[in-house]
This record gives structure tokens, sequence and C-alpha cells, in this order.
């Protein structure tokens, strides 16, 4: 197998994982067997257990408190999540409803995503603090998930590179896990080198 074909797989099946995915769900995506993708799936918890780890983990404090927190603080409530260990007692998260299992989903999302845009934002703050007092003519355009999109004077590309990649690798700190940013520069959005 080719190794961005392999590279994709790998990626569809963690990113969409930690999202509570099933093989059913993600043998179309991968161009695999439903059995093949399951092992797949079992080999990333084996290997990673990090991951189903932070999913149960999301998955019981939503059962337990009704709410879950990103890294951050910011909460998620979702009282309804309460419910489901009355209504369904120990089950597995495979063997709930399809509503269930959605709810506890969003769980994990919400620690995933809403850490991510903060640090995105935190990103976004520190590098428009540095470019002040650097006194470079630039602006923040867009933010598009965990991308910030900047323009600037093609004089300044290279230096504001760099002021971007310093902000968005060092102004959070996460432990055991380096953030790492790869600037592109480009004329124009329609392709980026």
């Amino acid at each position: 197998m080719k190794y961005k074909k392999l590279r994709d797989i790998t990626k569809t099946i963690t990113l969409a994982r930690a999202y509570g995915a099933t093989a059913y769900q993600l043998a179309p995506s991968t161009g695999k067997s439903i059995d093949d993708t399951a092992e797949d799936i079992n080999n990333l918890d084996e290997r990673f257990p990090g991951i189903k780890g932070m999913m149960l983990e999301a998955h019981e404090l939503a059962k337990k408190q009704g709410y879950v927190t990103s890294l951050f603080g910011r909460p998620r409530r979702m009282p309804q999540a309460m419910k489901i260990p009355k209504i369904y007692g120990n089950q597995s998260h495979s063997e709930l409803p399809y509503e269930a299992r959605s709810l506890l989903n969003l769980a994990c999302n919400h620690r995933i995503q809403s850490t991510g845009a903060s640090i995105v934002n935190r990103a976004m703050i520190k590098f428009h603090s540095n470019i002040k007092e650097l006194g470079l003519d630039c602006k923040i355009v867009s933010q598009i998930h965990d991308e910030i999109v900047v323009e600037c004077q093609e004089k300044d590309a290279e230096v504001v590179s760099l002021v971007l990649q310093e902000a968005m690798e060092n102004t959070t700190v996460l432990e055991n896990m380096p953030l790492e940013a790869i600037p592109r520069t480009t004329k124009t959005l329609a392709k980026s080198k």
C-alpha cells in the first residue's frame, strides 16, 4: 500500500475514532472491509490507549456530572447524559442506541474542538501582539480550524511566517505533546507552497 494512502487511512481512523466512529461507518472511507477496519481500530486502541481513555473519560464525566470541560475549563452542558446509565445500565458505548452514543460523542468532541479553538485563539492574540511590537504591517484575515490566514507585505512574509509559527507552537504548552505549525506562504489562497 502506498505511503500516502496508508497515511490517509490512518488519519481518517484516528480522527474519526476520537468521535466514536465505528468500523461500519469508517469502512467506506478507508476502502477496506468492515472486519479489516475493525482490526485497524483495535490496533489503534492498543497502540495508543490514551485516545480510547480520553473518549471513555469524556463519556463517564458527561454521564456522571452532566457536563464536560475543555482543557481550559470551558464547559459543555449536557444534563440529559446523566439519564443514560439509569435507562441503559452499564452497556458499552457500542451497544447504546444511536441517540445516546451521539450525545456522549459530543462530550468527547467538545473536549477536543474547544481545546483546539482555545489554542488557536491564544496563538492569534500572541501573534497580533508580537506583530504590533515589531511594527510590521500585517493582519489576520481568517481562521479555519487550526489554520490562521495572515496577510502582509511580500517583503515581510518570511519574518511574519516565523512570528506566526512561534506563536502557534509556543503560546500554549501541552505536557508531552509539542505543537507543530508549518507556515506556508503564497501570493494567493488558490495555491500555497
